[in-house]
């Protein structure tokens, strides 16, 4: 279960995961947002788009199975930009432990 994240998790989430069998990448330019800031998106739409850009690029780059938010602005956002689906973390650890 290849999941990239883009935030930086407490350890303990980070190992709820690994223990539920998710394998965890980290993105590179972590520290960036995706341009859906509050009313950001709406007043800059241009920069907005060129940060959501940059950020599907860094989460995308080497072809998850799943993107892993804890934020719905930024879930909603990411996901109006890429292919790969978005959860919110809590989903998919929950989906996890249905699972098992």
């Amino acid at each position: 279960r290849p999941v990239r994240r883009g935030w930086g998790l407490p350890v303990i989430v980070e190992s709820l995961f690994q223990w539920s069998g998710f394998i965890l990448g980290k993105a590179k330019e972590s520290h960036l947002g995706c341009g859906a800031a509050c009313t950001y998106s709406l007043r800059e739409p241009a920069l907005s788009k060129r940060l959501l850009v940059r950020k599907v690029g860094a989460l995308t780059a080497d072809n998850p199975g799943k993107i892993a938010t804890a934020n719905i602005g930024c879930h909603l956002h990411i996901q109006s930009g890429c292919q790969t689906p978005v959860h919110h973390w809590i989903d998919l650890l929950d989906q996890a432990i249905s699972d098992t």
